[in-house]
């Protein structure tokens, strides 16, 4: 059995309060861990949405501008919201870089605090403690006809339209809500 003494209780006390301090105070804010998305799943989220050429596509959570750049690419105008000043300032070269600045941009934007209802599309790479909450911001805000992509997570009381691996996408209609418990 080890006993340890009480300086070495206070370091490991004082170890694990320092981490906890530097994640609510400096990586919170700063937004979700960022997770680059993989070449295959947004080949499959671009297969699967089709011509979105003119369409006004919103990734939430852009991180390197990967979504908002093949959206560019693919002929629509694409937005994407970030938090964390570091991964706007490497999306904005990147864009820049690749030459898709005229149908591309990233916005330091919390998307909790936006209206989300001009866009056509939302792509989103699902995180379950926040999918509660989108859904009903999403509910309320888009308007007919918008799509929502999700990966890795899927909404609690929506129906996918398609959905093919990790790659879910959602249609609100005009005669139906996307929630099957909207009412």
């Amino acid at each position: 059995m080890i006993i340890l003494d009480a300086v070495t209780i206070t370091l490991i006390v004082l170890v694990f309060l320092t981490g906890a301090l530097f994640f609510l105070f400096v990586l919170q804010p700063l937004g979700l861990p960022f997770v680059p998305s993989r070449d295959s799943t947004v080949k499959e989220i671009f297969s699967l949405l089709g011509d979105i050429k003119g369409k006004k596509v919103l990734d939430l959570g852009s991180g390197n501008g990967k979504i908002v750049i093949a959206a560019a690419r693919a002929g629509a105008h694409a937005v994407g919201f970030e938090i964390n000043p570091l991964l706007v300032k490497i999306s904005r070269n990147r864009i820049a870089r690749i030459g898709v600045s005229s149908h591309a941009r990233i916005e330091r934007a919390d998307f909790w605090s936006t209206d989300l209802s001009e866009y056509d599309i939302i792509v989103f790479y699902g995180v379950v403690p926040a999918m509660k909450r989108l859904e009903e911001k999403l509910e309320e805000e888009l308007k007919p006809g918008a799509r929502v992509v999700t990966s890795y997570c899927e909404f609690y009381g929506w129906k996918p339209r398609i959905q093919k691996g990790n790659v879910s996408i959602y249609e609100k209609s005009d005669d139906e809500p996307i929630s099957k418990d909207h009412f």
